[in-house]
């Protein structure tokens, strides 16, 4: 399997509420749970030091002493498929087989780290993702043949399970939540198959939710640290001071050095019992597709600060559009807890747990507003909506409408037809669409592309492209100009200052 290259990339060379048990310490320092308990272990007392105690290079020769026995070499092979043509068993198939050359075997390397002493074993999903074998070797060069228990590609969490004879030594997993950044913290991995190497650094960030290993990764919170790690540490184990787990090594940055991603232990901590007991995560959602709000856009509905998730859209019959969540609305907390980006919203929404009913606060044309909603089962199937610059048609000549159009901050507008309105859902609304783009203009800036079609300004519905020019030209240099725009399928906000 190959290493991603996207924002960053991964790092394999393969491409709540639970109850927590009492703890012993081995001869070796490594934590033990009880057999029969919960299934990880927390607060670990290995090595544990004074939080303003001064760290020194035999800490770090204790620590990697003392939690190594618990991480292992994740080794996979993938074979390919032979595909015989039609949709039953060919009878002669097994004799053609014993005389057709073996097929080609893809082979990865990865890490994990054991979190109970049956045998259960934390990775990442992309080491183990196609896999048809998973190999499990210990630092004492035991091995095992692993089982896939459960797994989920949208956070990069996969559970795996070996049968061993007798008690295996696990890592006690931390709070990621009290990490803070420029706390010491080593990695243990398997860089290019190169066997329990431990690297040191510090956490130079966290939360950062802008890094998107691969298309299929929709929940990042990640930890950034300089600690050293390349192919082949994915699924290894971020670990403090104390020997408490804290991330699980997931992936580097494409085109640095020393910048590598861990996903934070106490969100796998949320999926593991799903992934136990169902083999995947059932997730819970709202029922709205929601945006970042900048600066202009708060300024625009009457905040005082960015913060908050914008609904961009309400889903018609969803759990949002039943409580009575409307387009516009900003969610600014849930259930008590502060929504500063919009990307808190999703992973909150979506560990809640279908049918529980949840406070949202929401500001609704700068007026507070305290709403209920009973979160329905997120549709898995329904492929994720994302508000991202470039995903229209581009710019230039070619878009649907009168060439000679209306032309106004950097743009070529004609009014929006009656039947483009019902194909796109709004049989009754008025608008223009975007004919073309000048670059360097201030809709270009902003982000407006062709065919865009803006149905509102500033709350106002635009009756045709001649009334949305005179409600431009009626704005003063400066104010704020927010429309309302379909792209698509998915329906956005966009505000900038008027020059």
């Amino acid at each position: 399997m190959r290493i991603r290259h996207v924002k960053v990339a991964a790092l394999s060379l393969a491409s709540v509420g639970i109850g927590f048990g009492l703890s012993s310490l081995t001869d070796s320092g490594v934590v033990w749970a009880k057999k029969d308990g919960p299934l990880w272990t927390e607060k670990s007392k290995v090595n544990r030091l004074p939080p303003d105690s001064p760290v020194t290079l035999s800490s770090f020769a204790k620590l990697a002493k003392e939690v190594s026995s618990a991480v292992v070499n994740i080794s996979t092979v993938s074979r390919a498929r032979q595909r015989f043509s039609g949709p039953h068993r060919d009878p002669f198939q097994d004799f053609f087989r014993r005389f057709m050359p073996r097929m080609p075997e893809n082979r990865g390397v990865g890490t994990g780290f054991i979190i109970h002493p049956a045998g259960y074993i934390l990775t990442n999903n992309h080491v183990i993702d196609g896999a048809d074998e998973i190999r499990v070797k210990m630092v004492n060069d035991q091995e095992f043949r692993a089982k896939l228990v459960g797994a989920d590609s949208r956070t990069d969490v996969a559970l795996l399970k070996v049968a061993a004879k007798g008690d295996l030594p696990v890592i006690a997993l931390g709070d990621s939540e009290k990490l803070e950044i420029g706390e010491w913290v080593i990695a243990i991995g398997n860089p290019f198959g190169l066997s329990h190497t431990v690297t040191a650094g510090i956490v130079s960030a966290k939360g950062r939710r802008e890094v998107q290993p691969s298309s299929r990764h929709q929940y990042s919170d990640f930890i950034q640290t300089d600690a050293s790690i390349n192919p082949g540490n994915s699924g290894g184990p971020l670990i403090n001071i104390n020997g408490e787990v804290v991330g699980i090594n997931t992936a580097i940055h494409a085109a640095g050095q020393g910048i590598g991603f861990a996903i934070p232990i106490n969100m796998a901590k949320v999926l593991v019992p799903q992934l136990k007991d169902r083999g995947k995560v059932v997730r819970s959602w709202i029922g709205v597709h929601i945006q970042e709000v900048t600066a202009d856009l708060a300024s625009s509905f009457g905040l005082d600060k960015a913060q908050g998730a914008l609904l961009a859209q309400v889903v018609p019959g969803g759990p949002g559009d039943k409580a009575g969540l409307k387009q516009g609305d900003i969610v600014v907390a849930f259930k008590g807890k502060p929504i500063q980006k919009a990307s808190d919203l999703p992973w909150l929404a979506s560990t809640a747990g279908p049918g529980e009913k949840i406070d949202l606060k929401v500001v609704r044309q700068g007026q507070p507003l305290d709403l209920a909603v009973t979160l329905g089962v997120h549709p898995e199937d329904e492929p994720a909506k994302a508000f991202v610059r470039g995903s229209g048609a581009g710019r230039g000549d070619g878009a649907t409408g009168d060439s000679a159009g209306t032309h106004v901050l950097g743009l070529e507008l004609t009014t929006l037809p009656a039947e483009r309105a019902r194909e796109l859902g709004f049989p009754n609304a008025t608008g223009v669409v975007v004919t073309k783009v000048t670059e360097g203009g201030e809709a270009d800036e902003a982000g407006v592309e062709m065919n865009d079609v803006i149905f509102r300004v500033n709350d106002t519905p635009i009756p045709n492209a001649e009334g949305f020019k005179k409600m431009i030209d009626a704005l003063g240099k400066g104010q704020v100009v927010r429309l309302f725009i379909r792209r698509g399928e998915a329906s956005m906000f966009i505000a900038f200052r008027k020059r």
